[in-house]
């Protein structure tokens, strides 16, 4: 019983190692964040002009459906310390 158990791991472990692993499918849901942050400090106006030279780029891709920009931080507690009026995100959807 104990030879066959040892056989049936060995096997087990060679066919094994033929399979592919993954743990967490990839998902494409056909949307991505693009983060800016320009030196700290820089006022908003500047953060804004900026942005919007992205947004300009990013029209010229027909593949984009729509993109969604937000300036700015307001500091709450689920703020990172790192974000402010010199921090942009803009959220893509292809």
């Amino acid at each position: 019983m104990l030879g066959l158990a040892v056989v049936v791991t060995l096997v087990s472990l060679m066919f094994g190692r033929s399979l592919g692993t993954e743990l967490i499918p990839e998902m494409h849901q056909g949307r991505f964040t693009i983060e800016a942050a320009l030196p700290v400090g820089t006022p908003i106006e500047n953060t804004v002009v900026e942005v919007k030279r992205l947004d300009s780029i990013l029209g010229e891709h027909p593949e984009i459906r729509d993109a969604y920009t937000t300036v700015g931080a307001d500091r709450r507690a689920d703020t990172a310390s790192d974000e402010g009026e010199h921090t942009a995100r803009i959220r893509v959807q292809m």
